[in-house]
């Protein structure tokens, strides 16, 4: 071979990638979900992403709080990546999604979000007294109805207790006052006995 190098031309290869992002958010109260589907158009069709990673940096009050990778799960024809995240403070959160991997060593910006959160702090409720005093005390009513006949049979029982101790005493009275005028009747007076006597003595003597 007796070829010679004339000149060096440097060559470059520009390649374009054709790539689909999408993406959707879900957010409740307290939570918020992000599912990101990624896919490449290549000349045999659309592959998945085998070897990329998804991340997210998030802030809060626009002060830095962390970041964290997304699952990663492969499909024939895209890979999909997932996030769900628990909002424990309240504040302005941002968050900002990049992919990742050989061809996009520094990372490539797909999207962003922002929320605004209000997390309510709960009031743990006051414990009981330890001895409760209730206001009221609430019977049934089968309890009243045998409390009301209990209370009637021992009335009933007073007044017929009481009927016959007043009628007691009244028979007890009358024998006293029949005793009283029976023993006033036959109870002789001595004074007119001794005028009696006296006055018989007198017509003897004369």
């Amino acid at each position: 071979d007796k070829s010679k190098i004339i000149g060096q031309i440097p060559i470059f290869f520009q390649t374009v990638i054709e790539q689909h992002v999408r993406y959707s958010i879900l957010r409740d109260a307290e939570n918020v979900l992000f599912e990101i589907n990624i896919s490449r158009n290549f000349s045999s069709g659309n592959e998945s992403l085998y070897m990329s990673v998804v991340g997210v940096d998030i802030f809060r009050n626009n002060s830095y709080l962390q970041s964290q990778l997304l699952n990663h799960e492969e499909f024939p024809e895209y890979s999909q990546f997932s996030l769900s995240y628990t909002f424990k403070n309240s504040g302005d959160f941002y968050f900002n999604f990049s992919l990742i991997d050989d061809y996009y060593p520094s990372g490539l910006f797909l999207f962003d979000y922002e929320a605004q959160q209000i997390v309510h702090q709960e009031i743990p409720p006051i414990p009981p007294s330890p001895d409760p005093i209730p206001d009221k005390i609430k019977f049934k009513g089968p309890f009243l109805a045998f409390l009301g006949l209990g209370i009637t049979i021992i009335a009933i029982a007073g007044i017929v207790k009481t009927g016959r101790w007043i009628k007691r005493e009244e028979n007890e009275g009358r024998r006293e006052c029949i005793s009283f005028q029976e023993k006033s009747v036959r109870q002789e007076d001595p004074v007119e006995k001794f005028r009696d006597i006296r006055q018989i003595i007198f017509d003897d003597w004369d």
